[in-house]
């Protein structure tokens, strides 16, 4: 058994790396047991009063900011045609530039959680989820990501701000996704999230071996969001 997981897992990563990709793929393999070594960070939130100014429809201007950070100091860059490729972002219908930087609006329906919330084939791995507060989002911005460096595999990844009505809704979108964060919604990798205030922020990236490079840009952002 442990002997199919190990081909089985190593296909999956070969086929996200390639740069030949195109739309995610939902997996559902049962036999697969779960990942346990999802990180989440837990911090005392009271640490980050004022940090979060909302935009008027957009990103909030923290997020605008660590974006701009990061492809100024890191090894990082946003790439709007390997967005489509492998991602399937529209720039016609979904991009808009904030700061000369590309952000895309996502709308709910068109989420993968959407997705695995309406198809009968999940069913019996949603018990106890409580997926109901994710429909109350009043937006989603998400900022795509890349490895300026084109020699080699291309790394890449994603951060998502959902923004909610209240901070209570925030708090129980992250206690829920935490449920299905890398066993699930995005199999076989290792997701971070972080909520405060009323916006839940999602890092998520298409293989477990890029993963393993988000979390210190997941680890760049808190430090932003504290420093603000």
């Amino acid at each position: 058994m442990k002997f199919n997981y190990y081909l089985l897992f190593l296909l999956i990563v070969i086929t996200s790396c390639k740069k030949e990709s195109k739309t995610p793929i939902f997996v559902d393999e049962k036999n697969i047991q779960p990942i346990d070594s999802i990180v989440y960070d837990d911090r005392d939130d009271s640490l980050l009063s004022g940090a979060i100014v909302q935009g008027k429809d957009g990103p909030t201007s923290t997020f605008k900011d660590f974006a701009a950070k990061l492809q100024k100091e890191g090894r990082w860059k946003h790439d709007i045609n390997r967005a489509e490729k492998v991602y399937g972002f529209n720039r016609n219908e979904a991009m808009e530039y904030f700061n000369d930087i590309p952000f895309y609006k996502i709308e709910y329906d068109s989420t993968q959680l959407k997705f695995i919330l309406n198809s009968d084939r999940f069913k019996d791995r949603l018990e106890g989820f409580n997926g109901s507060v994710f429909n109350q989002s009043k937006s989603i911005w998400g900022y795509f990501y890349r490895d300026k460096d084109d020699d080699r595999v291309i790394e890449d990844g994603i951060i998502e701000q959902w923004e909610f009505n209240t901070n209570e809704e925030a708090l129980l979108a992250l206690t829920e996704i935490r449920k299905i964060g890398g066993n699930l919604l995005y199999f076989n990798t290792t997701p971070y999230f972080h909520s405060y205030e009323n916006f839940l922020f999602v890092f998520y990236t298409r293989a477990m071996a890029f993963s393993y490079e988000q979390k210190p840009v997941f680890e760049d952002f808190i430090k932003h969001l504290r420093a603000e």
